[in-house]
């Protein structure tokens, strides 16, 4: 109402100077008029003095102006009354009412533009704030990447030079060995019969483990003594393994004193008494669980045992025989729970024997309960070793 009232008051305010120029236009024509008579009443001829047809004109002249300021506010009271009744008619209410209804609605449109207007703005800053996240997260996860793939990258390339450092320094100490290609392929040969053997034992042990809680443990301790002292031997596989397949060696301390001398038949002969060194004991640890499992009923009770001692005696056999071709010519043949008569070349020391062979029952004294080792023979050796066992 207060908006109506204000507008109301306006247009009455622009009327009423509409009238006041009405008036003052009305009112012109009489004035200027009326400036004339009064300039004839004073003429510079008579120095100052009044004539009498000027006084009677100056007489008439003010009669005249009140004549024209009567007819003047007669109409301007006609005037106003005019704009009383216009002010209160129906038209002019109705025409105030729409003016006003519609500067209601622009005012109504103005103030949701602007809401708007201030709710784009805010959803544009909060989309701005939004997309500046996302960016940097996306620029952190990338730099993240990147540094990840530099690690990554450094990485490799740091295995790649170790790696030809590696081969350099392999390089400057590898030679070339054809000469002893066939001697390392038989080698190879015999160790793979004697791993055989050790993963059948294994495998033995893995059934039993299924079956006979007790007898896998008896089983796994034969097996564990058995491997206690072949540490080495997988190095020489790899040597044996490098001449024959590539004919080259790698000098490095275990063979370096094989090749103080130039002349080929001194370094291969050197290189055999290098190998069957090891070659020795890991033959003897391969025996010794060969005679066990051959007289396994002695330490167990398992399903098909007696294919199991019957495979391991063969075993043994066969490692007698393919000794010979590295250069082990002789080994003494000792069976487990057998008298020491039946030997010869044998040096028995009396002591407490431990698991698994203390499970053993009914042995006497003089019976071989252990064999600590067996007695061999090389081509550069002069007499078999002696044979060493344990009794009760």
């Amino acid at each position: 109402m207060n908006m109506m009232e204000n507008f109301d008051s306006f247009f009455l305010m622009a009327l009423l100077i509409i009238l006041a120029i009405a008036v003052f236009a009305l009112l012109f024509p009489t004035l200027k008029k009326w400036i004339r008579l009064n300039n004839k009443r004073v003429s510079p001829s008579n120095n100052g003095k009044h004539n009498s047809s000027d006084h009677h004109s100056g007489g008439i002249a003010p009669s005249l102006l009140m004549k024209e300021i009567e007819k003047l506010s007669s109409k301007i009271d006609g005037l106003q009354n005019l704009v009383n009744k216009y002010a209160n008619s129906d038209d002019f209410r109705k025409s105030s009412e729409k003016n006003m209804t519609e500067n209601l609605r622009l005012e109504e449109s103005n103030q949701r533009l602007k809401y708007e207007l201030e709710h784009l703005k805010t959803s544009w800053q909060e989309r701005e704030i939004v997309y500046s996240k996302m960016i940097q997260e996306k620029e952190d996860k990338f730099n993240d990447i990147l540094r990840s793939k530099d690690k990554e990258v450094n990485d490799k390339l740091k295995d790649v030079e170790n790696q030809w450092l590696e081969l350099l320094e392999v390089s400057s100490k590898s030679r070339k060995v054809e000469h002893l290609r066939e001697y390392a392929s038989k080698v190879s040969s015999y160790l793979v019969l004697l791993e055989s053997i050790l993963k059948d034992a294994n495998g033995i042990c893995d059934v039993a483990k299924s079956l006979n809680g007790e007898a896998a443990k008896i089983i796994s301790l034969i097996l564990q003594q058995a491997l206690a002292n072949t540490e080495t031997i997988s190095r020489w596989k790899q040597i044996c393994e490098d001449i024959k397949v590539c004919g080259i060696i790698v000098l490095n301390k275990d063979i370096k004193n094989c090749f103080q001398k130039d002349d080929e038949s001194e370094q291969l002969k050197e290189f055999k008494k290098r190998c069957i060194s090891e070659l020795k004991s890991y033959t003897n640890e391969a025996l010794i669980l060969c005679e066990c499992f051959a007289n396994l009923d002695r330490f167990v009770a398992i399903y098909n045992i007696e294919s199991i001692k019957r495979e391991f005696s063969n075993q043994a056999s066969k490692v007698r025989e393919m000794a010979k071709e590295v250069g082990i010519t002789a080994i003494e043949v000792v069976r487990l729970f057998t008298h020491l008569d039946e030997y010869n070349n044998i040096k028995a020391t009396s002591e407490q024997i431990s698991l698994p062979y203390s499970i053993v029952e009914s042995l006497s004294d003089d019976y071989v309960a252990r064999i600590i080792s067996f007695g061999m023979k090389s081509e550069f050796d002069d007499s078999i070793s002696t044979t060493k066992v344990l009794t009760r």
